[in-house]
């Protein structure tokens, strides 16, 4: 069963790949969160959930608040971000560490999506239900689905607005 977080989605074909992948890979929850750079905002744009899961994060949620050091890490500097075990984030990132056991999260996978040489989207990819250790193969795949991804609903958005410049 899948649910967005916005109220049309996108092609039912691209988020069931998303679903895919992170069953997959071990994951419990995934999609593509939106990153507004000039309002410091990373928030869910388009989301998959594993049917055991009843909890969702809302689309009003700054995850650039609530995990600052993975933010800054993968919007800022680009960097994807593995995190296997809680063990595996470093002292500074407490806040970040809190808002993944707030959030049940045991392992996470995070990547940038660069379109026009910024960082539009990020692609995540959680597990909660257990630990999960993901190569570094993972992270290059999940990257290149979430571009994918990006590229369609950025082109499907600059098709939709040349409708509207043609009325």
């Amino acid at each position: 069963k899948k649910h967005y977080a916005h109220d049309a989605p996108p092609a039912a074909t691209l988020l069931d790949a998303i679903g895919e992948v992170i069953r997959f890979l071990g994951g419990d929850r995934g999609g593509l969160l939106a990153v507004d750079v000039k309002r410091n905002t990373v928030r869910p744009a388009y989301g998959w959930y594993h049917e055991s899961l009843t909890e969702r994060v809302p689309d009003t949620v700054n995850l650039a608040e609530a995990m600052p050091w993975a933010a800054q890490r993968v919007v800022r500097d680009r960097i994807p971000l593995v995190v296997n075990t809680l063990d595996d984030l470093p002292p500074e990132a407490h806040r970040d560490r809190a808002s993944y056991v707030a959030q049940g999260i045991k392992s996470n996978l995070v990547a940038p999506i660069v379109i026009g040489g910024h960082v539009r989207y990020v692609i995540s990819m959680g597990a909660l239900r257990r630990e999960v250790r993901w190569p570094p193969s993972c992270v290059c795949r999940l990257q290149l689905l979430g571009e994918t991804i990006a590229n369609t609903l950025e082109r499907r958005r600059a098709i939709a607005a040349l409708r509207v410049s043609e009325r």
